[in-house]
This record gives structure tokens, sequence and C-alpha cells, in this order.
């Protein structure tokens, strides 16, 4: 029970966190990494950030990992996720039929056994018009798999950046 407590209680600190620090940026370059440092080691190991055009397509891309000399891995594995995405675009096929999807095992995308990934959590990050931005959270196979409650904390999260991220595209 103490256990859980404290778990709520991170993840309700993380929140606050998430509110101060997205919405006192004023960059759109600096609040995308500034969300990923967020997620990165809380709820990932390695986080992958894409902002796609209205076709769904790649347009940028960023990737943090919670060890600095893995990130030049974590950014290599990024753009080939954007490049292999099928042609539909990157949001149909990795958030289809809600606001994240779990993947694991042969669901995983190539190259995801380089960084040692065990389990990827794919949140689109909605805006006014619809998601533009999707976030890839990945945790490698010596940690434990994404549970409900991490689902939960990071659409939330995601709700909240996709908001700001349009607003500061507005601006």
């Amino acid at each position: 029970a103490r256990q859980r407590a404290e778990v709520a209680q991170a993840r309700v600190e993380l929140m606050a966190q998430a509110s101060e620090s997205l919405n006192v940026e004023l960059d759109l370059g600096e609040a995308r990494t500034r969300f990923l440092e967020l997620l990165v080691p809380v709820l990932a190991d390695v986080a992958l950030f894409f902002h796609v055009n209205e076709h769904g397509g790649v347009t940028e891309q960023l990737a943090l990992h919670r060890d600095p000399d893995g990130t030049a891995a974590a950014t290599a594995y990024a753009e080939r996720v954007a490049t292999t995405a099928p042609r539909g675009g990157l949001v149909a096929s990795l958030v289809t039929g809600g606001p994240s999807r779990l993947l694991d095992g042969d669901s995983l995308p190539t190259g995801a056994d380089e960084l040692a990934i065990g389990s990827a959590l794919v949140i689109g990050l909605p805006g006014r018009l619809g998601v533009r931005d999707v976030v890839v959270l990945n945790r490698t196979v010596d940690r434990d798999p994404f549970t409900d409650a991490d689902v939960d904390t990071a659409v939330d999260l995601g709700r909240r950046a996709g908001l700001v991220l349009d607003n500061l595209r507005l601006y």
C-alpha cells in the first residue's frame, strides 16, 4: 500500500512539474525537448518525438535516451522509425483507435533490439485540429512493461503537451 501511495505521489508531482515546465516555454523546439526530459527516465528509458504534416508524414523528430551516450543510437532509431512508417502516415499507423497504443515483441519497430527495447507506448499529442505530434515512450528489457497507470499518466501528459505545442505554433 505504501509503495502504491509513493508511486501515485510521484505521478502527481510529474503532472505538476509538466504543467509548470511546459507552460512557461515560448520556444517550440525547447518545449519539445523539455517534454522529453520530463518523460525520461520517469516513464521511459528512450523517448522519441515526431511532428507530422497534414498527410501524416514525419517532418521533424527528436530522441532522448536516459544515458547521454545512447542518444546517438536513439536518434538513429527515430530516423529509422520516421522513414519506415507506412504510407498512411505515422499517426494513422501508430495511434489507431485511441489516444495510445502499446507495442511489444514482434510489434516493435525494426531496430528496437539495438536499444534493448522491450516495450513501447505510443501517444498522440492532440491539438485543436487533431494529432500533429506523436511521442513513443520506450522501456528497455530490464524494466517492467508499461502499466495501466503509466498509460493513463502518459495520455494525460500528452494531452497537456499537445495543447501547449499547438499554442506555441500559433504564437
